[in-house]
């Protein structure tokens, strides 16, 4: 069969009331071997004004045309094949095909449907001798062709989608005021990702940091601020100052009491000589492995779920589900985080010896002590009850029921009771991957189920996490700063 080609002007209808170009039979309307669709511009104009209509049929097939339309336009080539074969649908974008001024007089060019008919002459005048039509199955435009010679191929009705079914709407919109009826009923909850500024997102690029264990140099400038931070004290002034003061009773101290005594050569050798260089020592310990308990903690991202129930019922039996795809897996935040911040603890600086009072040496603070046994009590005694309200509040929290501990792909938590009104609350995940220094992708999902609930909750966050190293003596002078004054 010899080949035979047919270039076709469609109307904007034949993209919102036809079935899909490439599921046509053709053979009704042409014995064409290739068929070349020519989409011209006041078609594509049609189209882009038509897709704001809602969830109208109208507005949903003009937005999947436009998407059509679109990836034409990005891939460069201003055409696409819709059907390989029998017959061969091609289409294609021609903004630049304008009505022709031939027949301007004889037509509305204010007028879309006109100004289709006027592109289809200027197709002709541009391509002479292809045979060229008008695709159409408004009756209007059939006519108008007809009055400027034009030729045309009417849309065969099987060609058509079936007719939307009032009926079939009104129950829909029933259907829909019943569910709505129902989740106004039924708790609801909600779940969204936070970056770190507290915002909403579905998107979040992060970081591992990396944390070096402290260099020589880094490590004498650690040990040097320690010793500026607490520096060992010093004796070389004694004074035999009296303490003036009244213990609780009321009755002054005696000025023999009051005596202050300074520290024994013994007590200070200790001191200078042990206690505080040990110090130094324990301090040096914890900062040559640091880098491994602050990684623990600042190492690998923390990422909040906002979670909250702002129906007018509670969520009873609630099921929380967290899964980790792609690279990035997942750990309670709950597993690991307190035991990290006990580590990140110095050991107190050993207090140096102080100066003593007879009190002191006796073992005598006031006349208070002394008399301590002829006081009364001051009080009954006091013993607390167990709460049942504490009880009940621990079943209307999250516990893990499973991915609680290691790096998982998925945690579970569960919940007896949601209660509705509460403020929002928050949980976290640490995340975790191979950290070689690449860029790494992945998706967290949440999902909450829950036994009075009618549609599970969902919420996706796509991840995107770098490498990046930092210093260990940032953190070690965090510490250096914490510690008590010994003075």
């Amino acid at each position: 069969m010899a080949e035979k080609t047919i270039h076709l002007i469609p109307d904007t209808n034949i993209f919102i009331q036809c079935r899909p170009l490439q599921d046509l039979d053709w053979t009704l309307a042409t014995d064409a071997t290739k068929i070349h669709i020519i989409v011209c511009q006041p078609v594509i104009r049609q189209i882009d004004s038509q897709k704001y209509r809602g969830s109208e049929r109208v507005g949903r097939r003009a937005r999947r045309t436009n998407s059509l339309f679109r990836g034409i336009v990005e891939s460069g080539q201003g055409w696409v094949i819709l059907r390989a074969s029998r017959p061969e649908v091609k289409l294609l974008l021609e903004p630049r095909l304008r009505p022709s001024n031939a027949i301007a007089n004889d037509l509305n060019y204010e007028l879309a449907d006109d100004q289709i008919v006027g592109c289809l002459l200027a197709y002709e005048e541009a391509n002479p001798g292809v045979d060229a039509r008008l695709l159409t199955g408004d009756t209007g435009m059939m006519l108008t062709a007809q009055g400027v010679d034009l030729p045309f191929i009417a849309v065969n009705p099987e060609w058509l989608l079936p007719a939307e079914n009032s009926a079939v709407e009104t129950e829909n919109i029933r259907l829909k005021k019943e569910l709505e009826e129902l989740r106004k009923a039924a708790p609801q909850l909600s779940a969204t990702w936070l970056d770190e500024n507290g915002d909403g997102v579905d998107q979040l690029t992060t970081e591992y940091r990396s944390v070096k264990p402290a260099s020589t140099e880094e490590m004498e400038e650690l040990l040097n601020l320690l010793q500026k931070r607490v520096p060992i004290a010093t004796f070389d002034k004694f004074s035999t100052e009296e303490a003036a003061s009244t213990d609780p009773l009321g009755f002054a101290r005696t000025s023999a009491l009051a005596q202050r005594l300074p520290p024994t050569p013994e007590q200070v050798a200790r001191y200078r000589d042990e206690a505080y260089p040990n110090w130094i020592r324990e301090c040096q310990k914890v900062f040559e492995g640091f880098h491994k308990t602050v990684e623990k903690i600042v190492g690998r991202p923390r990422i909040r779920l906002r979670l909250g129930n702002a129906g007018s019922r509670p969520a009873m039996r609630v099921l929380l589900t967290l899964q980790a795809f792609g690279d990035v897996k997942l750990r309670w935040a709950g597993d690991h985080r307190e035991s990290a911040l006990e580590d990140l603890v110095l050991p107190d600086p050993p207090p140096p010896p102080k100066w003593r009072t007879l009190h002191d040496l006796f073992g005598v603070r006031d006349l208070s002590a002394l008399l301590g046994s002829a006081l009364p009590l001051g009080g009954e005694p006091s013993f607390e009850l167990p709460r049942i309200a504490d009880a009940f509040r621990e079943s209307e929290e999250f516990r893990v029921r499973s991915g609680g501990s290691g790096i998982v792909r998925k945690i579970e938590l569960e919940r007896d009771r949601w209660r509705h009104g509460l403020s929002e609350e928050e949980i976290e995940v640490t995340l975790d991957c191979i950290r070689d220094g690449h860029e790494r992708e992945g998706m967290i999902s949440v999902e909450i189920n829950a036994e009075n609930l009618p549609t599970p909750v969902r919420a996706t966050l796509s991840v995107r996490a770098s490498m990046r190293s930092t210093s260990v003596v940032d953190y070690g002078k965090i510490l250096i700063d914490s510690l008590p004054d010994t003075a």
